[in-house]
């Protein structure tokens, strides 16, 4: 306006351009304690400042990324991390980068780091009896069983046998093994004529400190060797 009080109006139309951000995490690292052999779930959630704009995220497994690894039930801001670690991932620490990436190539990275603990795992007879075993009468039969321990921490357990149904004078030694990773029982036994007998079993079972379990059952015969008559 002028002294005069004479005023002018101008109207004019302002047009604000955004301009585009990044996605975020909200932290560069994510600290994850997995457990052999159950399934692991990790939720992402980043923000993508021009959602308002219409903009979205991708995401994108990188470096450390492990074989069996996805990224599922995605949208624009989230997405999940699925994986089923196992054995020989104990005791490692994973170190798994997830990237998230706008329609204009502006992107976020987190690291993962995951460390898989171990699960305890039965030992394993590696050399099963799966055939009928062929004894006889006074003579010596012996076999060796080697059990292993999947777990990495075998010097920390022990396997002790038990017997089922065993004949008398069968015997396994040694007693019990603190370093199971393929080491070797043996079983050793001589019938006598009073254990001939046309068809049998029994079971042997192997069990860690953990009361995990691993069972051989050995079906047997004993077939009679002719004894000279006797006077009594």
């Amino acid at each position: 306006a002028d002294q005069g009080g004479t005023q002018v109006e101008q109207s004019f139309t302002l047009t604000v351009t955004n301009t585009n951000n990044a996605p975020f995490f909200g932290q560069d690292t994510l600290q994850i304690a997995a457990v052999e052999r159950d399934s692991l779930i990790i939720p992402l959630h980043v923000s993508e400042p021009d959602s308002f704009a219409g903009d979205s995220v991708g995401f994108a497994l990188g470096e450390g990324g492990q074989p069996g690894m996805l990224l599922t039930n995605s949208d624009e801001q989230y997405s999940e991390l699925h994986w089923y670690p196992e054995n020989r991932h104990v005791p490692e620490v994973f170190y798994v980068q997830v990237t998230g990436e706008d329609q204009s190539n502006e992107a976020d990275t987190l690291i993962c780091h995951i460390t898989v603990e171990n699960r305890n795992s039965a030992p394993e007879i590696r050399n099963a009896i799966s055939d009928t075993v062929e004894m006889y009468e006074d003579s010596l039969w012996s076999k060796s069983l080697t059990i292993k321990d999947p777990d990495v921490d075998i010097e920390q357990d022990t396997v002790r046998f038990t017997l089922e149904n065993a004949p008398t004078n069968l015997t396994i030694s040694p007693e019990y093994l603190s370093t199971i990773n393929d080491s070797v029982f043996t079983l050793s036994w001589q019938p006598d004529n009073s254990q001939v007998v046309a068809d049998s079993q029994f079971t042997i079972y192997f069990t860690d400190d953990s009361a995990a379990t691993d069972t051989q059952q050995v079906s047997y015969k004993v077939r009679n060797t002719n004894d000279p008559p006797a006077f009594v």
